[in-house]
């Protein structure tokens, strides 16, 4: 949707993780790395350091995470 990246190719590598309660599926999550992604579309370094910045802090800020890191 970025006008920039429009007719790029972008080949990512990715895994989905499934929660399942009782038999069933209770949360679904998709993991890529969104910087190999940027990297392919000719991304800027200091925008990529921005967003991944942005993205480590999201990831630190989890409570499941804080949890861990009290370990």
């Amino acid at each position: 949707t970025v006008p920039e990246f429009k007719a790029k190719d972008v080949v990512i590598d990715g895994m989905s993780r499934f929660v399942l309660k009782d038999g069933l599926i209770a949360q679904y999550h998709e993991s890529v790395n969104g910087g190999v992604a940027m990297v392919q579309l000719g991304v800027a370094a200091p925008r990529m350091e921005k967003v991944l910045k942005r993205w480590a802090g999201r990831l630190r800020e989890r409570p499941e995470v804080q949890e861990y890191l009290k370990r």
